[in-house]
């Protein structure tokens, strides 16, 4: 059984650079490859695939102009091309709106698929190290994917993807309630 629980990270500020980078890149592999895709499919009548795109991202990493991209975990940037692959899919399945080009003053997020792990009341992400983070369950199972989030105001969050069979709370986390006295009468029928 898959769960997903949601966790604030604390990146210091090497991190949150790192970070910052890494959904830079991600958001402009899938604008240009949106972009490109649209071109060729005005072009040709078809469109590109997942894989042509991630044959071409290795091309495009190796020109000058955009060497900065291999500051970006690869896994990430791989990622962003699946994702943009499915919203293709999506769309011409009718599940969804045809993909839009990513902003940067807007929600940014980033999937790293694989080499996460929690450790020292942290979570390590690939190229980041252990990031601070305030975890209130303790997860058993292992980790598939985490997904790094961060918001318009600039806070970060992780969701962290897992297979277990259950979930273990910390028993030191309170839960407090209001009850507000609120009733509701309905009329008879």
């Amino acid at each position: 059984m898959f769960n997903v629980f949601k966790v604030r990270i604390y990146p210091n500020q090497q991190q949150e650079i790192a970070l910052n980078k890494n959904l830079g890149c991600a958001r402009f592999v899938w604008n240009y490859y949106l972009n490109k895709t649209n071109s060729q499919y005005q072009a040709t009548g078809k469109g590109m695939t997942y894989c042509q795109m991630a044959k071409d991202l290795t091309q495009l990493k190796k020109n000058t102009d955009y060497e900065w991209l291999a500051e970006s975990t690869a896994a990430t940037l791989q990622q962003a091309l699946k994702n943009l692959e499915s919203a293709f899919k999506n769309f011409f399945k009718k599940r969804a709106k045809f993909p839009k080009f990513k902003s940067k003053h807007k929600k940014q997020s980033i999937r790293y698929p694989e080499s996460c792990s929690l450790k020292n009341k942290g979570l390590k992400l690939p190229k980041l190290g252990i990031v601070k983070a305030k975890i209130s369950k303790k997860i058993v199972g292992k980790i598939k994917s985490v997904t790094v989030s961060k918001t318009s105001t600039g806070k970060y969050f992780a969701s962290i993807l897992f297979e277990a069979d259950n979930l273990i709370i910390n028993k030191n986390e309170l839960v407090s309630g209001i009850d507000l006295g609120l009733s509701s009468k309905r009329d008879s029928f």
